[in-house]
């Protein structure tokens, strides 16, 4: 909308509803995309080990019993490299994740009413 031969006015979010939306053009440039944000970073690639290809974990985030699998507590992880991805996170079974005891030490202590491993009788 084009309020007068020099002006425009704009839409603006209801969070600026205290600004007058009607502007000089000396006040206005055209919009240009921020390719920085569209474009994001490859993730890391896999660490070798013995011939596999690992991943390495940032943190645990969740845990969950999963009675469907041999291992039933899960945790969900974060992995390093993929937090911007649709596979930033996964489910893994404890038995995965016994390389990593400090990972779990301190998801255990950021969330001390998670559910874990069952105390030995």
């Amino acid at each position: 909308m084009q309020p007068g031969s020099h002006s425009f006015t704009i839409q603006l979010p209801k969070s600026m509803h205290a600004v007058h939306p009607v502007f000089h053009v000396s006040m206005l440039e055209p919009s240009t995309p921020n390719l920085f944000l569209t474009h994001a970073a490859p993730p890391l690639a896999p660490i070798i080990i013995d011939g596999e290809s690992k991943f390495e974990i940032t943190y645990i985030v969740n845990s969950k019993i999963n009675r469907h699998q041999a291992c039933k507590l899960l945790y969900k992880v974060i992995w390093l490299g993929y937090e911007d991805t649709e596979d930033k996170s996964s489910w893994l079974p404890t038995t995965e994740l016994e390389h990593a005891p400090e990972l779990i030490s301190d998801f255990y202590a950021a969330y001390p009413h998670k559910l874990g491993p069952l105390p030995s009788l």
